[in-house]
């Protein structure tokens, strides 16, 4: 009888030891990450291929020399809050099952025509307003679109063989 409860007891020593283990398969962390939207492209895709047809934004920028707290990143670019990227890092981020990131909405009633602004009317979503998520690509682009220095909250993880910068939330 003692020899099945050690066993037993062995196994679940094991299991303990390999789901705290720094490798073990956990929910990605997220960081800051500061960008100065001016001069920075960014494309939405409706059926992107890389995340298996979902909408996506994809925002390109240049890496700051510094962290975001010891100096604004310039024009363009971003940086971690406490360290600049390094240069195995990816200079590309991802906003993957974005929605439709309207931006404006021009509507023409015979010679009169007027701009709507989603980002206004995205501050009254319930359910978190500008943060909820269905706001988000809409404040993304229109940061960008501003040259606005912004923040989002980012990991990197594995697509289809390579490390890619993904974006999970917009703002601190």
């Amino acid at each position: 009888m003692q020899k099945p409860f050690s066993q037993l007891a062995a196994v679940m020593a094991l299991f303990t030891v390999l789901a705290l283990s720094p490798g073990a398969m956990a929910a990605s962390k997220d960081y800051t990450l500061v960008c100065n939207g001016r001069s920075m492209t960014a494309a939405f895709a409706l059926h992107h291929p890389m995340f298996r047809g979902k909408p996506t934004i994809q925002v390109a920028f240049g890496k700051a020399r510094n962290a975001a707290s010891r100096q604004q990143p310039g024009p363009g670019q971003c940086a971690w809050v406490d360290r600049p990227l390094t240069a195995s890092e990816p200079a590309i981020f991802y906003f993957r099952n974005a929605g439709n990131p309207v931006t404006r909405i021009t509507v023409t009633t015979g010679e009169t025509s007027a701009a709507l602004y989603p980002v206004r009317l995205a501050r009254q979503i319930p359910h978190g307003g500008l943060q909820s998520r269905a706001a988000q690509p809409i404040v993304l682009l229109d940061a960008i679109h501003r040259g606005q220095l912004f923040y989002i909250q980012a990991h990197t993880e594995q697509v289809r063989g390579r490390d890619v910068l993904i974006m999970t939330r917009f703002g601190p």
